[in-house]
């Protein structure tokens, strides 16, 4: 059967039987791993792969064209759509270490019709990719989030805020890292639409929220009595950046409040004081994503990389 725009309907559950014609090429679709497809919260992932060997990732989004504007799920099929825009527009000029988007289109399931956008199929997540790469130096986890880092600022150079950044969101390809997943991503200039659509809401990875983050969900929808910042923005990245620093260096989530002693994986006080400075509660005191890659380049200097 075809996958493709105004084609007859296809079976997610049989993905061995369907083929995609994308961009004028027959691809087989069939699961990225195991015997199920890979969910995500707005879409669901799988391998396509055409004769030449050609091999990508599809991701099809789970609620299809007709979902009524009033549904519950309606946010979360504009959050795909968003994303693939996303993508379009930071995809003009390639990044080594965001995912490579290919292209986008629309299929049919039982009468009803999903958009879809084809991407770079990537070999592991970050968390796989850590579990088969124990014995990593500190300098190569340290060489390892400065790409990430070098990611994000590329997208903030669009404007675009990642604000889901977690181990999930992070894959490995040829032993580079590559971000993906912009499903909640959001512009720096004020979408009215998105703020209206989101308030109150709880935006990002359970374990990685930064402080604006659960404010929003706290307080948005209350007086919000003392003005708490409720704004997920650069800085609410660089929060979870500093997260992910802490995570790639030692394996765990730092919680609560930290000290130079728990940061067991390394004795140096410039590292600890660099993803200190990412977890400061204010956002107004957090260092900027800028302050963060210069001390990640100081960082590089001290470990003589």
């Amino acid at each position: 059967m075809i996958l493709n725009s105004g084609s007859p309907d296809i079976s997610p559950d049989k993905p061995g039987e369907n083929i995609i014609l994308f961009e004028g090429t027959r691809y087989l679709v069939d699961y990225l791993h195991g015997d199920a497809p890979l969910a995500g919260g707005n879409g669901v992932v799988f391998k396509i792969n055409n004769e030449n060997g050609d091999e990508y990732a599809l991701k099809v989004c789970k609620f299809p064209q007709e979902t009524a504007e009033t549904h519950k799920n309606y946010l979360k099929r504009m959050r795909f759509i968003r994303e693939i825009r996303a993508f379009e527009k930071t995809s003009q000029a390639e990044h080594e270490n965001i995912v490579g988007f290919i292209g986008q289109g629309e299929l049919k399931i039982k009468n009803k019709t999903y958009d879809y956008y084809v991407m770079e199929k990537c070999d592991y997540s970050l968390g796989h990719y850590l579990d088969l790469q124990p014995d990593l130096t500190i300098q190569q986890r340290i060489l390892l989030f400065d790409k990430i880092l070098d990611g994000i600022s590329y997208l903030h150079g669009y404007d675009l805020y990642h604000r889901d950044i977690k181990n999930d969101n992070v894959l490995i390809l040829d032993n580079e890292p590559k971000i993906c997943d912009l499903g909640l991503s959001a512009y720096r200039v004020r979408d009215m639409e998105i703020e209206r659509e989101e308030k109150g809401e709880m935006i990002g990875p359970t374990g990685w929220f930064s402080p604006e983050a659960t404010n929003k969900f706290l307080v948005e929808n209350t007086s919000n009595k003392y003005n708490l910042d409720c704004v997920i923005g650069a800085k609410s990245d660089v929060f979870q950046l500093g997260k992910l620093f802490w995570y790639i260096v030692q394996g765990n989530l730092p919680l609560g409040q930290i000290a130079k002693s728990d940061l067991v994986a390394s004795d140096s006080k410039s590292l600890y004081e660099a993803i200190r400075k990412c977890l400061i509660h204010s956002s107004k005191r957090r260092l900027s994503l800028d302050g963060l890659k210069k001390l990640v380049q100081d960082l590089r200097f001290e470990f003589g990389l």
